[in-house]
């Protein structure tokens, strides 16, 4: 079955979590992805995550299990070397997209920047993945996800002391993968009607300011600076077993069938009343301590109003609408049996997306790819035994 991005050769020199993102969409949509991997990170990576006591086969499973990084290849280069930049030079002739995620300048040192692969391959779609974007002031700053959250503005919506629980939650790294896909598309539809591929500049601050639309639109149109608001309408509630139950009734219907639903019709005419806030949730609160997470859930629901519930990790495999959607799946794998895999969000009735291989260990595909470049057996043993590969 043809795939969507089936005869879209994509190069990753991607490191942190956007860049793979965008590739693992991609991946998942058929592109065929070379994922160019740093023996030293690796290395790093695995020190830091493991203290380093993992041996062979345990790191070909744990591999294995990563499914940000299947449907590709795996290359080990160290880019630091002038004969890695060769094969890269090499590689991006036939390439329809690259995506790279280093500080902006990284790559013009190491003359692999847009500029000069764009005169080898006039038709690349070179995606640029970064903090603060390619230019202004703040161009080249460092910093992971609750950096960019906190000069869009978003980390004052979410609360300060809930830094510490962001890793868990990394909403700027998601939103900027997910641009950096919508960025490639729209290029290589571009290229589709002139022929000619482009630079993609995707900022991980600007993406997070698209996620906080909603804010800055309030914010714009009424002068008032977004702050924390506790609301009966849109709350999570403790029940009787422990657990939490979420409802989001912000529609004047789904308010009423809430109201009517916990038994207080009383309060219907004071959903937007901030007065009446402290007294309703109160209120609320203490009904809903009657009955377990799972009753509300199912009363809720037969009453047509917004809830969900609050599931721990461990509880979302097992719930029917996420396996009837296949959001987890158990894949076959030829070694390891069955490993546990995030499905596919984007769902698409004529040509769906598909998990077509699990991921690489790294260096998986390099002699292949070397091979497929025209190097010789000898030189590539060279480039082995000297660090430049693996």
């Amino acid at each position: 079955m043809s795939l969507p991005m089936d005869d879209i050769k994509v190069l990753d020199l991607s490191r942190t979590l956007p860049g793979p993102y965008c590739t693992w969409v991609l991946g998942d949509m058929g592109a065929d992805i070379i994922r160019v991997e740093d023996p030293k990170q690796i290395e790093k990576h695995e020190q830091m995550q493991f203290q380093g006591r993992l041996d062979e086969i345990q790191r070909k499973k744990i591999r294995a299990q990563e499914f940000l990084l299947r449907n590709r290849k795996s290359l080990l280069l160290d880019l630091r070397r002038p004969e890695a930049r060769r094969i890269i030079l090499d590689l991006v002739k036939e390439q329809d997209v690259l995506v790279e995620d280093f500080r902006p300048g990284v790559m013009e040192k190491m003359d692999l920047d847009y500029e000069t692969i764009r005169k080898i391959n006039p038709r690349i779609v070179y995606c640029s993945i970064s903090m603060s974007g390619q230019d202004g002031p703040y161009r080249g700053i460092p910093g992971h996800d609750p950096v960019a959250l906190a000069l869009s503005g978003l980390l004052s919506l979410i609360g300060g002391d809930q830094l510490s629980k962001l890793r868990n939650i990394p909403i700027g790294d998601i939103t900027t993968g997910l641009n950096a896909v919508i960025g490639i598309l729209l290029a290589l539809r571009a290229r589709d009607k002139d022929g000619q591929g482009q630079h993609v500049d995707i900022g991980m601050i600007d993406c997070t300011m698209g996620f906080a639309l909603s804010a800055f639109q309030r914010y714009f149109r009424t002068g008032a600076v977004p702050g924390f608001s506790d609301s009966a309408g849109i709350h999570q509630w403790r029940t009787k077993d422990g657990k939490y139950i979420c409802t989001t009734n912000m529609e004047p219907k789904h308010w009423e069938r809430f109201c009517e639903a916990v038994g207080r019709p009383d309060f219907i005419p004071h959903q937007y009343d901030p007065s009446k806030q402290e007294e309703m949730i109160k209120a609320v609160q203490e009904i809903f301590l009657t009955k377990t997470r799972d009753e509300w859930f199912d009363t809720l629901r037969k009453a047509d109003t917004q809830v969900a519930p609050v599931y721990s990790f461990d509880e979302v495999p097992d719930d029917p609408h996420i396996h009837h959607r296949k959001m987890i799946l158990d894949v076959d794998h030829p070694e390891y049996g069955k490993i546990r895999q995030l499905g596919i969000p984007i769902k698409l009735s004529r040509t769906p997306g598909q998990i077509r291989k699990s991921a690489p260990i790294p260096g998986e595909n390099t002699t292949e790819i070397l091979d497929s470049l025209g190097y010789t057996k000898e030189q590539i043993q060279e480039w082995v035994e000297g660090g430049v590969t693996g």
